[in-house]
């Protein structure tokens, strides 16, 4: 399943830097322009098999610049299961830059999408009904949130219409871990060894992690901003430990595997809102503004040619 979904994200960034990398000639020639000349072709009486149109405007390419801020829900999952509840973590802000471009030359619902983050990351065990202690500790916590900081990566698909936009996003991420804050519950004693780590991390656990992301939302075009709202899934695909510790008390175990006998991934849900600054000029959105561009640009071509010829 990593391999799989490591093998998709390649294949979408490869496809974004060859969009990216596309070079935008003064003059192009109609096969290259197919769909724009068959958008054409539909609304004109006239032959466009041998006209060169120039240039002047390029549908849907041009960049942002965003500030983005959220929050993470925690829905982690361990290795062996245990009981965990769902927490909420209110603090995702950064950068983001965003490019619009035309895929394979001729898709303007493409864009690209990084950005640098300072987030947050946690987990918490449920509390026993009867007796009121928690299922699990871990080094004596039932309870942790991390501060992190977190570089995404984005595909990003796009549907414009009317001023409003639809949005899907599929990537990866990935980041470090600053600092955590254990939390101890109060029906529960903790070994005073267990105390030293409350506000640091232990030996066995990992600071570096990465993972995939995926979700969808809509936005708010008042040109020349943005304003998005997006809600998607993170997929953790490293642990917060090594795999081969006690869970409880995080002490390596030779006996245990160093690749999978225990693990716990910090999944999480996320929402977000961002405003975003268009830094160049956003031209074409609808399928009547890209017939009403394509017969311009043609109406000129001709003009230019009837004019050399007088």
């Amino acid at each position: 399943m990593k391999k799989s979904a490591f093998i998709l994200i390649l294949m979408l960034f490869y496809a974004s830097f060859h969009a990216l990398a596309q070079h935008d000639d003064d003059y192009v020639k109609p096969d290259r322009d197919a769909p724009l000349i068959e958008f054409a072709k539909q609304d004109m009486n006239t032959s466009v098999d041998s006209v060169f149109i120039k240039r002047h405007k390029v549908i849907n390419n041009y960049s942002m610049l965003g500030v983005q801020y959220g929050v993470n829900l925690t829905m982690p999952s361990l290795n062996p299961s245990k009981q965990m509840s769902m927490g909420v973590l209110p603090m995702e802000i950064g950068l983001t830059f965003t490019r619009y471009c035309k895929l394979f030359g001729y898709m303007p619902y493409f864009g690209f999408q990084a950005g640098i983050l300072y987030s947050q990351q946690g987990y918490s065990f449920d509390i026993e009904k009867d007796g009121g202690y928690p299922v699990y500790t871990i080094v004596g916590a039932y309870k942790a949130s991390m501060n992190t900081i977190e570089i995404p990566l984005n595909a990003q698909f796009h549907v414009d219409f009317w001023k409003m936009k639809l949005l899907v996003n599929i990537g990866c991420f990935g980041g470090y871990r600053l600092g955590i804050n254990r939390e101890y519950h109060p029906q529960t004693v903790v070994p005073e060894d267990f105390k030293q780590y409350q506000k640091k991390f232990h030996p066995s656990e990992l600071r570096y992690y990465y993972g995939i992301q995926g979700g969808g939302g809509i936005g708010f075009m008042f040109d020349p901003i943005e304003v998005h709202i997006t809600a998607g899934y993170k997929y953790n695909l490293s642990s917060l430990h090594k795999p081969n510790v006690n869970l409880r008390t995080l002490v390596e175990n030779e006996n245990m595997s160093n690749y999978y006998y225990s693990y716990t991934n910090l999944n999480s849900i996320y929402i977000s809102v961002s405003i975003n600054y268009q830094l160049n000029r956003r031209i074409g959105k609808t399928r009547k503004e890209l017939k009403q561009i394509a017969r311009e640009q043609i109406m000129e071509a001709n003009e230019n040619l009837n004019s050399e010829g007088r």
